[in-house]
């Protein structure tokens, strides 16, 4: 018995330093994005990026936190991007999959939702007409430019 619970103790343990840090609340209609000041109004867009000296940064499109973070303004340390079914949800915005489409409208033209498996991020181009899923890589280049 004792053991089970030094087992159960131990792998509490190990969960607890797993969990990530949570990231701060987006206040749509309020939060200006730190790339172009347009105010974020859409969960399903907003993006985050924690810097190196960890402050965040909030973006209302995906494109604007490229951009933003190519621009030598800040040092990104981590990348955070919404569940595009479930906006609450934070993704690891670098082993996320990108779901590119010209059929989605977003706040700054990126048509690009996120999605935590590459089979979600194709299934959410059938459902608006076809595009192309993209890596964090991938995605980096086409608006990194």
């Amino acid at each position: 018995m004792k053991r089970i619970s030094a087992l159960m103790l131990a792998i509490l343990a190990l969960l607890g330093c797993q969990r990530s840090e949570e990231a701060p609340k987006v206040r749509l209609g309020e939060d200006p994005c730190a790339n172009c000041g347009m105010l974020i109004n859409d969960a399903r867009f907003a993006c985050i990026i924690q810097d190196e000296q960890g402050d965040y940064h909030k973006y209302d499109d995906f494109n604007c936190m490229v951009l933003h973070a190519h621009s030598g303004r800040i040092q990104p340390k981590r990348y955070l991007v919404p569940n595009y079914d479930q906006p609450e949800q934070w993704l690891d915005g670098a082993q996320a999959f990108y779901a590119r489409t010209e059929n989605l409208q977003t706040p700054m033209g990126s048509r690009t939702a996120t999605a935590p498996t590459r089979e979600r991020a194709e299934e959410l181009l059938k459902q608006h007409g076809g595009g192309k899923v993209l890596t964090f890589e991938e995605a980096q280049k086409e608006w990194g430019k």
